[in-house]
């Protein structure tokens, strides 16, 4: 699955919504997708935009952590897009990345 991140150039995530929930570590994200936006808005401090080869979208945020102050103290994510396929593409990708360092 291949797949480019903001980091790579501009990803369209207008319109993505909630499609699911991920239990990662944020150095488990960071190894996968690179370095998160920092929004430092009030509902979502850090994301990954994420755009596959063909053209689906996902986005990987935190969401109204208020009381958390670093990405690090993050455990669960939401992951947006415009189908629940997109969820079950990136929990993939993660879960093959939490296999091959466990």
């Amino acid at each position: 699955m291949n797949f480019s991140t903001h980091n790579d150039g501009r990803v369209n995530i207008n319109g993505t919504s909630l499609q699911g929930y991920l239990e990662a570590d944020y150095q488990t994200l960071k190894a996968v997708f690179g370095e998160p936006m920092q929004c430092g808005g009030p509902k979502v401090k850090w994301e990954w935009c994420l755009q596959f080869e063909d053209e689906e979208i996902a986005t990987v945020y935190d969401w109204k952590n208020y009381h958390l102050s670093e990405p690090e103290q993050v455990v669960t994510w939401h992951i947006g897009g415009f189908n629940r396929n997109i969820f079950e593409r990136v929990k993939k990708i993660i879960a093959d990345v939490q296999k091959q360092t466990a």
